[in-house]
C-alpha cells in the first residue's frame, strides 16, 4: 500500500515538473532581473565549474552591479541568437543591436540550469556585448563540456559560432 502511494506521488511529481518545463519552452521570452545583491563574481560562482579569463577582482571592478534593479527580455532559447552569427561586437554596435551584460548572461544561465538541468551554449558562444571591457573587448561564455568558459573576443571578431542575446 505505501509503495503503491509512493509510486502514485513520484508519478504525479514527474508529470508536474514534465508540464512546467513543457510551459516554460512555450515561452518564447525571458525576463532577466539583476537586483544588484550580487557581486558579479559571486554571480559567476553561483555555476559550476567555471573558467573566467578575467580574476574575480577585475570582474567587481569591471562589471559592478546596478545601483536600481534592471530589467530586461530576451529570446527564451538554449543557443544564442544564429541570426546575428558571423557578426562581431562592432557590427552589431553599427547596426544598433543591443546584446546581454555578463551579469545577465550569469543569471540567465543559473535560471535555466536551475530549470532544465543543462548549460546554455553547447554550440555557441554568447558574446555579452552588453558589457565591453575597458579595452573594447568583450566577454563571450559558453559549455564546452566540461566547464562554463567565459573569455575574450576583439570587438572585431566574427565567426559562424559568435552570437549574441538581443534585447527585446
Amino acid at each position: 500500500m505505501i509503495i503503491g502511494a509512493i509510486g502514485i506521488v513520484l508519478s504525479i511529481g514527474v508529470f508536474v515538473g514534465f508540464v512546467f518545463y513543457k510551459r516554460m519552452l512555450q515561452q518564447k521570452y525571458i525576463v532577466i532581473t539583476d537586483d544588484g545583491q550580487n557581486t558579479t563574481s559571486q554571480l559567476l560562482h553561483m555555476l559550476d565549474p567555471i573558467n573566467c579569463v578575467l580574476s574575480d577582482e577585475k570582474l567587481n571592478v569591471y562589471f559592478p552591479p546596478p545601483s536600481s534593479p534592471t530589467m530586461r527580455k530576451f529570446v527564451l532559447a538554449q543557443e544564442a541568437n544564429y541570426e546575428f552569427k558571423n557578426l562581431s561586437a562592432s557590427d552589431l554596435q553599427e547596426k544598433g543591436i543591443e546584446g546581454i551584460t555578463l551579469r545577465e548572461y550569469l543569471i540567465y544561465h543559473k535560471r535555466w540550469f536551475d530549470q532544465f538541468k543543462t548549460h546554455l551554449d553547447i554550440k555557441s558562444v554568447t558574446l555579452c556585448t552588453g558589457s565591453p571591457l575597458p579595452n573594447k573587448f568583450v566577454l563571450g561564455a559558453d559549455f564546452n563540456g566540461t566547464y562554463i568558459d567565459i573569455h575574450e573576443y576583439s570587438p572585431f571578431e566574427a565567426c559562424s559560432y559568435l552570437c549574441v542575446r538581443k534585447v527585446v
